[in-house]
């Protein structure tokens, strides 16, 4: 118990007696008797709020570090997401250049546009992704700005706007991917097919 409570207590004795006794004066044994019995109470409570501090201690330390392994792999996810979508589309533009180096007098115009449509995605979709990059750069400089300040400050709200942003690029970079896929599934069904000669 705090000396505010204990004043507090002592206070609301004192007034007890005067309104509900009408005591007009206290005899100081009477007020060593009160004092010894706040003091008492307060000896009583200490180790129970002691306990409590402690609790309240732990109970912030978990949350806290809750919350930043939460943050750590939050971050881990979107890195692991970028490098993928990295690897995905810049993948996918070689082996389709690779494939387009092979059999490309075997295409029809059509075709050949199906494979500038899908060259033009990937590399949209590798631009996507290396700007993602940039802008989470961008998203843990914010955070780390707005270390130690108030929640919701302006560094960390310029750090949610550049998550969202790197979050938005990551996911334009996949559907990008998706769609060249899908004009690279179109461009095999535009190939001259030369009829067989049979041979006798």
């Amino acid at each position: 118990m705090d000396a505010k409570k204990a004043l507090e207590l002592v206070r609301e004795e004192v007034v007890k007696s005067r309104d509900d006794f009408k005591v007009t004066s206290i005899h100081p044994d009477n007020l060593l008797n009160l004092l010894d019995s706040v003091r008492k109470q307060a000896e009583d409570q200490e180790p129970l709020e002691a306990h409590n501090r402690e609790f309240h201690r732990l109970n912030l330390e978990y949350q806290h570090s809750s919350s930043q392994e939460l943050f750590r792999s939050t971050i881990a996810a979107g890195q692991s997401a970028m490098k993928a979508a990295l690897i995905v589309s810049g993948g996918s533009a070689a082996a389709l250049l690779a494939f387009a180096g092979a059999a490309w007098s075997a295409l029809k115009p059509e075709g050949i546009d199906f494979l500038a449509y899908a060259l033009a995605l990937l590399a949209f979709a590798l631009l996507s992704s290396t700007v993602s990059v940039g802008f989470n750069y961008l998203t843990q400089s914010s955070y780390m700005d707005g270390w130690g300040e108030a929640d919701d400050c302006a560094a960390d709200r310029w750090g949610d706007r550049f998550n969202r942003i790197s979050c938005g690029l990551v996911i334009l970079a996949y559907l990008l991917i998706f769609s060249a896929y899908v004009c690279a599934f179109l461009m095999l069904h535009e190939f001259n097919i030369v009829p067989a000669t049979p041979i006798k």
